[in-house]
């Protein structure tokens, strides 16, 4: 026997050459590439912030609309007053100013509405620094025994950098509840105090 041949074709047409294929991108390519992300992350960034200054402004509202919620309620369920203010039980309620610097709230079990360390704190907050908090005047809240609140009104919880704003709205039946608008329906001014 013989040996066999292999023969090898050759197709001149349909032979791949290497060097047409890309081996990369050109650099106008990845510029565009970069401009486009560069845009979508600014883009991504400025929604992020805002969410931040919301969450600021929510996370405060929530917190006083606790504190308000569990100081009726213990009003109710103790037969006693009890005190919401600004200030710090430290130093007591502040007669005037925003709430923004902390506010507490204590039973106000020798019912003369000041704080001694012998009376009951049920709670003690701030907000954050960028978050404004303003009350209508007197600067404090008083629950009834039987639940009511006086005086009513609304807090108006403000972002000072970004500008959300929302309300905690006290009813004289001592309820509470957050509202992105005014009782009265109208946008909520963040510019006065």
């Amino acid at each position: 026997m013989g040996a066999v041949q292999i023969k090898r074709m050759v197709y001149p047409d349909k032979t791949l050459h290497l060097k047409s294929l890309s081996t990369g991108y050109s650099l106008p390519e990845l510029l565009l590439v970069i401009a486009i992300l560069a845009i979508l992350v600014s883009i991504a960034v400025t929604g992020v912030a805002s969410m931040g200054n919301d969450q600021r402004v929510n996370q405060t509202a929530y917190q006083l609309f606790h504190d308000l919620s569990h100081s009726r309620s213990s009003a109710l369920t103790r037969g006693t007053p009890v005190i919401v203010c600004a200030g710090d039980p430290g130093q007591g309620c502040r007669s005037e100013g925003p709430w923004s610097q902390g506010w507490f709230a204590f039973i106000d079990s020798d019912r003369n509405g000041a704080f001694s360390v012998s009376e009951t704190l049920l709670s003690h907050n701030k907000s954050d620094r960028h978050v404004t908090i303003h009350w209508r005047s007197p600067n404090w809240i008083k629950f009834t025994a039987t639940g009511g609140a006086w005086p009513n009104g609304h807090f108006k919880i403000c972002d000072v950098q970004s500008g959300a704003r929302t309300a905690v709205i006290l009813t004289l039946a001592g309820r509470s509840r957050i509202s992105s608008k005014s009782p009265s329906g109208a946008e909520i001014e963040c510019s006065s105090a």
